[in-house]
This record gives C-alpha cells, sequence and structure tokens, in this order.
C-alpha cells in the first residue's frame, strides 16, 4: 500500500496507516484526517441504550451524560419519557478491529510526538 488506505477494516491497516503517517510524503493534511480517525476510534466507544420508560415526573436515576431522557409523543397524544444509559458498545469499530482505548492512544502519542 502507498499513501493513504482508502478503507480501514483491519488492524493491519490501521498499522499501515500509522507507517504512512510517519513518512515525509503524509502531508499535514493527511496527518490531522488520520488522527481524527483514530481519535473517533477512541472516543466512540460507548453508546446509549433504552433502559425503561420513566413515570410523569419521575427524575431519571442519574444525570447526563450517564442518562439521558428523550420525550416522545404516543399515538394518544400523551408523552413518553425514556430513560436511555451509557454503556459500552461491544460492536464499536475499535472491538471489531481488535485495539483496545490505551493502544489507540499509544498510536495517537506516536504520531503527535513525531510532528
Amino acid at each position: 500500500m502507498y499513501g493513504y488506505p482508502k478503507v480501514i477494516n483491519t488492524r493491519e491497516d490501521v498499522d499501515l496507516l500509522v507507517d504512512y503517517l510517519g513518512t515525509i510524503s503524509a502531508t499535514p493534511e493527511l496527518v490531522a484526517r488520520g488522527l481524527a480517525y483514530l481519535k473517533g476510534l477512541r472516543d466512540k466507544t460507548k453508546h446509549y441504550v433504552f433502559d425503561r420508560v420513566l413515570a410523569d415526573g419521575e427524575d431519571p436515576d442519574g444525570g447526563e451524560p450517564d442518562y439521558r431522557v428523550l420525550e416522545e409523543e404516543a399515538d394518544d397524544g400523551s408523552t413518553v419519557r425514556r430513560q436511555y444509559t451509557l454503556e459500552d458498545n461491544p460492536r464499536a469499530p475499535i472491538h471489531r478491529l481488535g485495539f483496545t482505548v490505551d493502544e489507540v492512544q499509544a498510536l495517537i502519542d506516536q504520531i503527535e510526538g513525531a510532528q
């Protein structure tokens, strides 16, 4: 592979990306793009999951960002308050690629340290 990868589907693709970003031919724009990709892997490991419907006037079990309450209009015109909890996303791209948050952070530090 030469240049910035068109698709990043495997751990090897990430390794090739990091190697490329350390070369002289990597433009500042491509380095920024690669860092944004890696930071996205690191930061997008959680998602909101429906927990339960809250009763009228009931407070959520906690505050943002751990708990989020959305109000939706039901078919009968009433308002339904749904509580969602922030949980680890086992289907996040970082896990599919076989990385941990610490490993991705080390790659980010490596790239930023080379600049």
